[in-house]
């Protein structure tokens, strides 16, 4: 599945739009807020401060 342009957002509005990314079937991926480099298995959104809310 192509999930390019796919957006996760939280209640408050912070949106992160998917990189040109294919998931494979049966396959999931982790998609963190913070620095780092992108994977086969993990997409970063390269913030400095905490996004999502952890309430």
């Amino acid at each position: 599945m192509h999930l390019e342009k796919w957006v996760l957002r939280d209640k408050n509005g912070f949106k992160n739009r998917f990189p040109r990314f294919t998931l494979g079937a049966g396959k999931s991926v982790t998609v963190r807020s913070g620095q780092g480099s992108d994977t086969s298995t993990t997409l970063s959104w390269g913030r400095s401060w905490y996004v999502w809310n952890n309430t």
